[in-house]
């Protein structure tokens, strides 16, 4: 199933025309995710050694055939507590390498979470724009953005978002403040604000190459994936 952010022949921005109802454009943008700076991220875990990285290679894939089957947090399958262990696991492993470094950049794909709000959306839509498609967090540390989004669709082709912007600002080696800035429905017909309201923290608790698990300020989970996605690619 295609996507906003997954369209074939390349990735593509989304941004939203408010005039008229006019089709939503997608516009060819280059990746903007520094190679340097991820190898300088990675630097670390390079150095492990092969008792540590074999560990993290069996928790992970753990984790993957835990998660398979829950639809991303939204079927209860009844092993969230060994899904949290692994993710405790995983925290061990982490030991002191930072992470909320240049590694933190990337557009996110959602695994698996227990934040009730984004299982919500998921299981149910919004508006009856169609089933959801694919949810990203999209991290910029450098610019300061967190963006949360998840798509929608009636068609095979994802054409519709509800986006969260916030503000971003890392205050430890693991943790990172934000501020909701603005929310909204956008369709190729319509767009529907939402008040932004809210902040508070999360921690990164483990973060490689392939995937980030992150704590929040209410006690929820997070596993998402990295992805090649352009940071900008949902930028208006």
């Amino acid at each position: 199933m295609k996507s906003i952010a997954q369209q074939k022949g390349g990735s593509f921005r989304f941004f939203a025309s408010q005039r008229g109802g006019k089709q939503i454009g997608r516009t060819r943008v280059a990746s903007n995710i520094s190679c340097s700076a991820l190898e300088k991220f990675l630097k670390p875990f390079q150095s492990e050694n092969a008792s540590t990285k074999s560990q993290a290679k069996k928790l992970k894939a753990s984790l993957r055939e835990a998660i398979k089957g829950t639809s991303r947090g939204v079927i209860d399958l009844g092993n969230n507590e060994d899904i949290l262990a692994i993710v405790d696991s995983l925290e061990k492993l982490q030991g002191t390498v930072p992470t909320t470094e240049s590694g933190l950049d990337s557009a996110w794909k959602l695994l698996w979470t227990t934040e009730k709000e984004t299982c919500f959306l998921l299981q149910k839509g919004i508006f009856g724009v169609g089933p959801a498609g694919e949810s990203y967090q999209v991290i910029d540390v450098e610019n300061g953005s967190l963006q949360n989004i998840i798509e929608f669709g009636k068609q095979e082709e994802k054409d519709s978002v509800f986006q969260v912007d916030s503000s971003l600002s890392v205050t430890s080696e693991r943790r990172c403040t934000f501020k909701f800035r603005a929310a909204a429905l956008q369709t190729p017909s319509f767009r529907i604000p939402f008040p932004p309201v809210g902040q508070g923290w999360f921690d990164t608790v483990y973060m490689d190459e392939e995937i980030r698990c992150a704590k929040d300020v209410r006690g929820d989970v997070l596993i998402v994936e990295r992805t090649d996605l352009p940071l900008d690619t949902f930028r208006a």
